[in-house]
Formats: structure tokens, sequence, C-alpha cells
């Protein structure tokens, strides 16, 4: 298949100092225990960041990506070329490992609601269960279309979610880059399917030429070990796989917060509190999106004086040298 082609030039830029993040969470600002986010990381460039995410609005309306006319608002977008680029970190449950793993003590857990060979939903699943896979069946398709605007109109994108556990030379990779002999948590599972297994992402990296990237999030200060793929346009890939391509876990004992499976009495998985970001991370990918516009010529001026802000001092130490000129 033919790559898509892409509008916009490297020697004649358009004004475009917004990103737009989807599925973003709930806000993070210099304030936040956790460290600033990607929005407020990317306001130190003096660029917006347009922040999508359901929690954020109950009512489904702005925030609702199933929503059409909010779909076709974000197209119409990024098809403009309104974003230099879209972080996408689709809701991953319906994926999820965890499923797969057996808990402790013969308990009961979530069971799997898809694998290899029924990538789009096992079959004679119960009602409940075929409607979780179908929404986030949806949910992954609008990923794609977004992505593909975005990158038509000359922007950027990264696809954020688990790696493939069903993928053995991948498992070998995340072998070598981990210190501690046994210490890849939730191991290779021949069933497993992941996102990148739905054909809308597989003809999505076709049709835009994108590759992963494969790192764990303890690495960058995160809790979990929690292997990560990010797929990014050919450009962005290109900007971060310095800073994350071959990062390792390093990590000498096992991780404090490694339980799976779903919260006693609740319907959430242990990993749900591990869903935001690390703030390191969210620092690289944000400067991998700076880089990617200012070398199209675009100028991006830092503000300093709003650093000060920020509760970690190593965050604080950190956004200093992000923002000091190279």
């Amino acid at each position: 298949m033919a790559p898509s082609s892409r509008s916009g030039s490297d020697s004649a830029p358009m004004e475009r100092h917004k990103a737009l993040h989807v599925y973003a969470g709930p806000p993070r600002g210099f304030d936040s225990p956790l460290g600033p986010g990607f929005g407020a990381l990317l306001e130190q460039r003096q660029a917006d960041t347009r922040e999508v995410d359901h929690m954020r609005d109950k009512e489904g309306g702005s925030h609702n990506v199933l929503n059409d006319d909010v779909l076709a608002e974000l197209c119409r977008k990024c098809s403009e070329g309104s974003y230099m680029g879209a972080l996408l970190g689709t809701p991953c449950d319906s994926f999820c490992c965890a499923r797969w793993k057996p808990l402790p003590g013969g308990k009961k857990g979530p069971k799997p609601l898809r694998n290899r060979n029924h990538i789009m939903g096992l079959p004679g699943l119960a009602e409940r269960d075929r409607k979780q896979v179908e929404k986030h069946n949806e949910i992954t398709w609008r990923t794609c279309k977004i992505s593909l605007m975005e990158y038509k109109a000359g922007g950027e994108f990264c696809i954020e979610n688990p790696v493939d556990r069903g993928d053995e030379q991948l498992e070998q990779e995340m072998k070598r880059r981990t210190t501690r002999e046994g210490g890849v948590e939730l191991a290779f599972n021949a069933l497993h399917s992941s996102l990148w297994q739905m054909p809308c992402v597989q003809q999505l990296q076709q049709l835009t030429g994108a590759r992963k990237l494969h790192l764990p999030q303890c690495a960058l200060g995160g809790k979990r070990q929690k292997w990560t793929t990010l797929l990014c346009s050919p450009r962005l890939y290109s900007v971060l796989y310095n800073s994350l391509g071959e990062l390792r876990c390093e990590c000498l004992v096992p991780h404090e917060d490694n339980k799976i499976g779903l919260i006693e009495g609740t319907n959430d998985f242990h990993t749900t509190a591990s869903a935001a970001y690390p703030f390191r991370l969210n620092e690289i990918l944000a400067e991998g999106f700076v880089r990617c516009h200012t070398d199209k010529g675009f100028k991006l001026m830092p503000r300093l004086d709003v650093a000060t802000s920020c509760t970690s001092a190593r965050a604080t130490a950190l956004v200093v040298a992000l923002l000091l000129p190279a």
C-alpha cells in the first residue's frame, strides 16, 4: 500500500502553535504531586494544548470522542493544520494482558475479551462484554482516523498503549533490556491480543510509515515496569529514539506496585493507578513535538518563570533544563 501523502512543507510552515492530546486524563499542572502533564509542559513553550478526555465531561459533550460531532470537529481541525501534533493514549482495558494472568489463591479475575485469533472480540461473549469490546474497537478506529488526518496535514502523531505480550521477538528484546534475571513482569502469552494487532492500527502504520518505540516506564520514574509501545509518525520517531528507543529496566528488586487483576470490591484494575504517564515521559514527549515543530522553522519561546511553581524540586530542575537553549 502506498504511503499517504502529506501537505505542508519544511520550507513553508503554517502557524500551528497548538497540540492535541486525546484521552488526556485529568488535568495535571505544576502543582500536581505527579509532576506536570504533557499540556503544562507545552505551555512552557507558549504552545497551547487541547486536552480531550471523557472524564472531563460527564455529559458526553465536547470531550467524548465517541460522539460523532466531536470526532468530526477534531478531524476537521487536524485537516486544517490547527495542531502541530496529536498524542493519543487510547484506553486499553479490553486488550489488557492482566486479563490473562491467573490470580493467587484461585481468585476470580477479569477474563480475556479477545485473543490473537479473534482480535475483534471472542465469539460467545456475554452482552455486556461484547458491548465493551465493540466500544473499544470503535475508540481504536477513531484514534487511527484522528492520527491519519493529523499526519496528512503535515503534523505528527503518537499513539500510546501497552506492548504486545504475544510477540515472541519483542519478548526477547524486553529480556535483553531488563537487568534483573527473570525481571520481565507479565511475560509472553502466545494468545494475547493487543491494540497493535487491530487492522485499523496496522493500516495506519502502512499508510504513514509510522514506527514503534518500546520502553519500560520504570526507567522514567514510574512505580511499575509497565512496558509500553509508542507508535510514532516517522519524523517524531527519529526525534524520540535517542531518548526512549533503548531504555532499560535496571531495577534490581521487584517493583513495589506490581499487583494485577481487579481491586477487591470494585471493577477497577490495579493497573489503573499507573495510567498517568511519569513526569519524565511527559517531558520527553513534549520536547519531541516541540523539536519536530521548530525543525520546520517555527519559533516557540520558553517561559522560565513558571517552572518555579512546580512542587517537585527534581521536576523543576528537569523543566528548567528542558527549556534552556541548546
